[in-house]
């Protein structure tokens, strides 16, 4: 049955089965899910079964600081998919009704999702209404990458975040998709590439006659990805998330 985990600081806090009728998410003691935020309102959101699209429908009850979900602020909409779920620094993960995930057996939120102080991808503290569309922008962005397959670049600055979005993403210097710094000359340099597959899985594949990428810490010249791994691409290192897409997927070989 379709369930939402509730996270906060981090770890794990409940979980509420859903059904087919509709329910109430806020910090009035009364609701189906109760949040503890002070940027959540009384009756936060309203999420309901509906019955010609078998899909839930999440409805922010005009709140101040608005709901959040996958990155956008979201007034009402329908949730197909896994999806994450912000309202202030509350967490909440939506697992759809065909889902065959259980209930957390860690009290941690999953690793994607972590927030650290030296992270720029930790949860935004600041109500959604008070911030500059710009800076919601790149927010959301940020937000939307982290649920998707991506790779993760932690420099002393700034943590960047590459989606895998494409078929195949190039892993280079200079102008290539998944870009770890300038080039000498300011041409692009490939030294590998991250290939999606047809069953959802993703492949690494260096590139170059003698081309070699590191796999937490063993060489290799092409590998499939099992999820949540450390690459070394040349001499930088890299960190493979799988989001919130591509759960449950099998292993790939060594």
């Amino acid at each position: 049955m379709a369930r939402i985990d509730r996270y906060w600081d981090g770890h794990w806090m409940a979980s509420l089965v859903l059904g087919k009728r509709e329910y109430l998410v806020g910090r009035d003691p009364a609701c189906d899910l109760v949040l503890e935020d002070t940027k959540a309102s009384r009756r936060h959101f309203r999420l309901a079964y509906d019955v010609e699209s078998a899909l839930y429908v999440l409805q922010d009850l005009e709140t101040p600081n608005g709901t959040m979900v996958n990155g956008v602020k979201e007034f009402r909409c329908k949730l197909k998919d896994q999806a994450a779920i912000q309202v202030g620094e509350e967490f909440l993960l939506f697992l759809p009704q065909e889902s065959r995930e259980e209930p957390p057996r860690e009290d941690n939120i999953p690793r994607w999702a972590a927030r650290s102080p030296d992270d720029p991808l930790r949860l935004e503290s600041e109500p959604t209404s008070l911030i500059s569309p710009a800076q919601l922008s790149r927010m959301q962005a940020r937000i939307r990458a982290r649920s998707r397959p991506h790779l993760l670049l932690r420099l002393s600055e700034e943590t960047l975040v590459f989606s895998l979005d494409r078929q195949v993403t190039p892993i280079g210097f200079g102008p290539v998709r998944a870009s770890l710094g300038p080039s000498k000359n300011g041409k692009e340099k490939v030294l590998a590439e991250m290939i999606r597959l047809p069953d959802g899985r993703y492949k690494i594949k260096a590139k170059g006659l003698f081309g070699r990428v590191e796999v937490d810490g063993i060489s290799k010249r092409e590998y499939v990805l099992r999820g949540e791994e450390e690459l070394l691409v040349g001499d930088i290192v890299l960190e493979f998330h799988l989001g919130l897409v591509g759960k449950g997927g099998g292993e790939g070989p060594r």
